[in-house]
């Protein structure tokens, strides 16, 4: 039956390509022809309006009723860059446990029942630089629902009971990464470009994790989760003024503290190197890179292009093509442009290679390094 389906497809596919028209664009013969023919195309980039709350708290507001959806999702300056050293894992921790560990007029279980009953969803998480809590909801159900993403935002209750569940399932990926020769490829790499004590370096253990508290947590929110580091973001079918009202309502009261951010260190010169972390598969891990631009680059659209030919534009680029096409070196082979927001991005390529064929795919690698370059 599903082959029947599909060849009916193909049939109907080949029928429609037989009776179409042939327009200037499809007789083109050559690039530049194509590129003539080709008919202009228009953006039209819709630009929110802004306002702020009671509190100081600015809103980006897009109305959209397409839809009868609205997203609101708050935006916070917090990572796990400004951890303290004797707490990895926190900011990790801290956005599960937002989501996880009920608010100050709800439990838990009472969030997870009434969100199912509004059919909503509901979710915190917290990166390297940046957190948020993100709410998605029927229009209708909007005033149910955005009391409990204002508390989980300014007043989680951090459960002491749901808390293990939290650090085990934190755990448990620490161990998938350990097992994992690539996770733990780029996370070694990263040392190597940062320094090992470098806040972009490091990276919890099993036993950081087993050592956070309630009281780390709370204080991690504490410290981030102040009307003055939060901005927010609407997008639905909602008018401005409704919105308006309805974000002073549950959170224009709150009153906060400034914020106070760990100095980030630059990071420090490294010089050419080969670092090995070994491990007993048959397959090897190739990273070669260093740190690269920022989202502000100038030459941001040019560093793309520049690695869209050299790894990341599929078999045609020059690592793909000269590792795995020509030389059958790696399944798998090529590379990424990685801009940071505060700090350097990276600058990477790599291939999975066997273990014994290593050395040429990384000189190759070289290679096409060298012919990009020159």
């Amino acid at each position: 039956m599903k082959a029947m389906k599909t060849t009916g497809v193909l049939l109907s596919l080949i029928a429609l390509t037989a009776v179409a028209p042939v327009d200037a664009e499809a007789r083109a013969t050559s690039v530049e022809e194509a590129q003539a023919a080709a008919k202009p195309l228009t953006l039209t980039k819709p630009e929110p309006e802004t306002f702020e709350l009671k509190n100081g708290i600015k809103v980006y507001y897009l109305e959209g009723d397409r839809l009868p959806l609205v997203t609101v999702r708050a935006v916070v300056r917090a990572g796990a860059i400004w951890e303290p050293a004797d707490a990895q894992g926190v900011a990790e921790l801290t956005g599960r446990m937002m989501r996880t560990g009920g608010t100050a007029s709800w439990t838990a279980d009472e969030v997870d029942e009434e969100l199912d009953f509004l059919a909503a969803f509901l979710n915190s998480n917290i990166g390297t630089e940046q957190g948020n809590v993100t709410l998605n909801v029927l229009s209708d159900n909007l005033d149910a629902a955005l009391p409990i993403f204002a508390e989980m935002l300014r007043a989680p209750a951090f459960d002491p009971s749901k808390m293990d569940v939290q650090k085990n399932l934190i755990k448990e990926e620490i161990r998938r990464q350990n097992d994992s020769p690539v996770q733990t490829a780029i996370r070694e790499f990263s040392k190597l470009m940062w320094g090992e004590d470098h806040p972009r370096a490091r990276t919890p253990t099993e036993e950081t994790v087993d050592t956070l508290t309630p009281e780390n947590v709370k204080a991690f929110h504490a410290k981030f989760f102040q009307p003055g580091n939060i901005m927010i973001g609407v997008a639905g079918d909602v008018s401005k003024k409704d919105i308006q009202k309805k974000l002073n309502k549950v959170l224009g009261d709150w009153k906060g503290t400034d914020v106070t951010f760990p100095e980030v260190p630059p990071a420090p010169p490294v010089e050419p190197r080969v670092a090995l972390a070994s491990k007993d598969v048959p397959q090897t891990t190739l990273l070669l890179g260093h740190l690269g631009p920022k989202e502000d680059d100038p030459h941001r659209a040019s560093g793309q292009v520049m690695m869209d030919i050299l790894g990341s534009g599929g078999f045609t680029s020059y690592i793909v093509d000269r590792v795995r096409n020509d030389e059958g070196l790696a399944y798998f082979a090529g590379g990424f442009l990685q801009f940071g927001q505060m700090d350097p991005g990276g600058v990477i390529t790599l291939a999975l290679s066997k273990t014994e064929t290593s050395c040429q795919a990384a000189d190759l690698i070289l290679e096409q390094i060298d012919r990009i370059q020159n």
